[in-house]
């Protein structure tokens, strides 16, 4: 015969600070012959020893200790148990923000009679319930202060389903904890009026709930973790002169469109780094880095650097977006100098010169939006600027 297990976990079926519908649902619970078992709470889990039927009266007291996420272990100040079995209540367990006594005997003396010194240790919840709330507060502020800086860039260069997913458990975090500060000031006024709590209340079971409620806070914390590591450690693969599939113009296609008489051949790569990755919003973007230097057949010598950061949107209106906030965001920098550009085959582009005599394009075409960072040896002026757009437009095909 298979050994019958003695012990039953169950979630809270009512809201963790609905004082009188967890002490009802415990005293239900015994008469059905299920006590409660000295067993820590894990993410709002208590478990039962299968006994016979008894009448058991629970109360809830509040701990000056408040909750915690892992679990919610903890026991009274050793005074205060010694007043509780004086009065014939037994400790159990601490429950969230709570401390958890029963007593088997009828007419048991309640274990605080004073509805005022109740509503005080409800008012040091309260307290610990709105120092809670300084995290979640500060999370949302650099949430909200990133996204102020970037925009639409914020969401396309990071993992963006994962800032989407915290911001809305942060805001169900800060939702929670203020309904229980107001549940805490309620079950205040109740005392304050009846002098009482009611015992014996119907609830409704709401178990699923409560279980994610209280397992919030750890995918909110698993989250940042991994958005951390993607802001410190991204996802681009670095790989070396694989430039054959691109979707844009590199410093090759630049070389050999400098002089069409003489082709001009990369002699020497100096670097090269490339990064691809997807986000929600751009299923394909791409970061490509390359300096080179190139030999035309009269032995003519030229250098390069290029710089682009590529994105394929899901519609051509996020690509304009995109490409706006490019151009706000460098008209930030203080050497910046816009440069007038004719005939590009773009939906949307601009220039801006660097006093170093990089030049910054960023231009959109489609659903495609691309910011690019270019210098080029030997080049004294911008003239030479608005061909190598065009190289660079052209070869973003729709």
């Amino acid at each position: 015969m298979p050994k019958e297990n003695k012990y039953i976990r169950r979630p809270l079926p009512c809201h963790p600070y609905d004082v009188e519908g967890i002490e009802s649902w415990l005293t239900t619970m015994a008469q059905n012959g299920y006590q409660l078992a000295k067993v820590p709470v894990r993410f709002g889990f208590l478990t039962f020893r299968k006994d016979e039927p008894k009448d058991i009266s629970y109360r809830l007291e509040a701990s000056p200790q408040g909750e915690g996420t892992w679990g919610d272990g903890g026991t009274p100040e050793e005074q205060a148990l010694e007043l509780s079995e004086k009065y014939g209540w037994e400790f159990v367990i601490k429950c969230g923000a709570f401390y958890i006594y029963r007593s088997p005997k009828p007419h048991t003396r309640e274990l605080n009679t004073d509805p005022e010194v109740q509503a005080l240790s409800l008012k040091i919840l309260i307290k610990n319930k709105i120092k809670c709330l300084i995290p979640v507060i500060i999370w949302l502020i650099f949430i909200a202060a990133s996204f102020s800086q970037k925009r639409i860039l914020s969401l396309i260069e990071s993992p963006s389903l994962s800032w989407i997913i915290s911001v809305i458990l942060i805001i169900l975090i800060l939702i929670s904890t203020v309904t229980e500060i107001i549940r805490i000031k309620k079950l205040q006024n109740t005392l304050h009026q009846n002098g009482t709590l009611n015992h014996s209340k119907k609830v409704k079971n709401h178990g699923l709930i409560n279980v994610i409620n209280k397992c919030m806070p750890i995918f909110l914390i698993v989250l940042i973790v991994i958005m951390v590591l993607y802001m410190f450690f991204p996802m681009k693969n670095t790989t070396e002169n694989d430039g054959n599939d691109l979707p844009f113009a590199t410093l090759e296609d630049l070389f050999a469109a400098e002089n069409s008489e003489h082709d001009y051949k990369i002699t020497d790569a100096v670097y090269t780094d490339q990064g691809r990755w997807r986000s929600m919003f751009s299923p394909t973007n791409i970061y490509w880095h390359e300096q080179a230097e190139a030999t035309d057949t009269d032995e003519n010598k030229l250098s390069g650097t290029l710089t682009v950061n590529y994105h394929e949107t899901i519609n051509e209106a996020l690509a304009r977006k995109t490409a706006e906030d490019y151009c706000r965001y460098n008209k930030r920098k203080d050497d910046i100098q816009e440069i007038e550009l004719s005939d590009i085959n773009a939906d949307y582009v601009k220039a801006y010169k660097r006093a170093s005599g990089y030049i910054t394009v960023i231009i959109q075409k489609g659903n495609k939006a691309a910011e690019i960072s270019f210098f080029l040896s030997a080049k004294g002026n911008e003239n030479y600027a608005n061909k190598i757009v065009q190289i660079f437009a052209e070869s973003l095909e729709v």
